[in-house]
């Protein structure tokens, strides 16, 4: 879980470095309240509407949340191939949403899987943190090719990155107790 875990927080810090160069950022002044507020809108309104969907969603699914962990991977993965082809398109926007929500789907379901790898509250408390502890460091060490990807090759090329990282992470969500 740790790794899987790991590759996912990576997979969404390349998605974050590229994003900073693209549509979302790379406006000038006069433009930007427009696309902010059309980021806010197709970006975050709809959670207000989505969010709660997704627990239930997750509870219900066949074959578990190791499953629901894989099949996000891999659409994680086909999503960012398709945010680097179309990185200056409006369709950007609707790309990022669905990422969005399939990042709270994953979240969901690892800490609905964190309670079955530990004994006591304590050992909780303990894994939670040590979860958290790796998403920093993942994020902070994922970064710098991202960037030096972004300074080099472009946005595109990060993204590409991204998309192999939650490729790896869906082979690491396949060694997780059904």
């Amino acid at each position: 879980l740790a790794i899987t875990h790991a590759l996912m927080m990576g997979g969404d810090a390349a998605m974050v470095v590229a994003l900073a160069d693209s549509l979302f950022f790379d406006i000038d002044l006069d433009a930007a309240r427009t696309r902010v507020m059309l980021f806010l809108a197709i970006g975050f309104a709809p959670f207000l509407f989505v969010a709660p969907l997704i627990g239930p969603l997750i509870d219900r699914a066949a074959g578990g949340r190791r499953l629901v962990i894989q099949v996000i991977a891999v659409i994680r993965a086909v999503l960012l191939v398709l945010m680097a082809m179309y990185i200056d398109e409006v369709v950007l926007f609707p790309l990022v949403f669905a990422n969005l929500v399939l990042q709270k789907g994953y979240v969901v379901s690892k800490s609905a899987l964190v309670p079955s790898t530990v004994r006591s509250e304590t050992e909780l408390v303990e894994a939670n943190s040590k979860l958290g502890l790796i998403a920093g460091i993942t994020g902070a060490v994922a970064v710098v090719p991202a960037a030096i990807l972004l300074t080099v090759v472009g946005a595109p090329s990060t993204l590409i990155y991204g998309a192999i990282i939650f490729g790896l992470a869906f082979f690491s969500a396949t060694r997780l107790p059904p």
